[in-house]
């Protein structure tokens, strides 16, 4: 799941052969190359990096959010005695 995200945002902001220049320059890395981008790919990091990044971050919530939810509700599921469910949760006072 964490993979597919990366995929489809880098799928949404660049195309193929753009794709393929990152890839071979993140395996010039691992095979401990410099990695070398066009100038033009370059640029277009710079300028779309924080909207790519906001896109992960936001997806990334949502996915933790989703497990976070489905792991709650199997260990209450499990564990009734652990924590009381969530409807049956009082809600936190405010200090005075």
């Amino acid at each position: 799941a964490f993979v597919d995200i990366f995929v489809s945002v880098y799928e949404n902001h660049f195309n193929a052969d753009e794709l393929n220049e990152i890839s071979d320059a993140a395996t010039a890395a691992t095979q401990g190359k410099t990695p070398t981008l066009s100038d033009s790919l370059k640029e277009k990091f710079q300028r779309t990096a924080p909207e790519v990044q906001s896109e992960i971050i936001g997806r990334m919530t949502q996915l933790g959010a989703r497990i976070g939810g489905e792991v709650g509700a199997e260990v209450q599921k499990e564990h009734p005695d652990w924590a009381p469910a969530p409807s049956a949760a009082k809600p936190a006072t405010e200090p005075k």
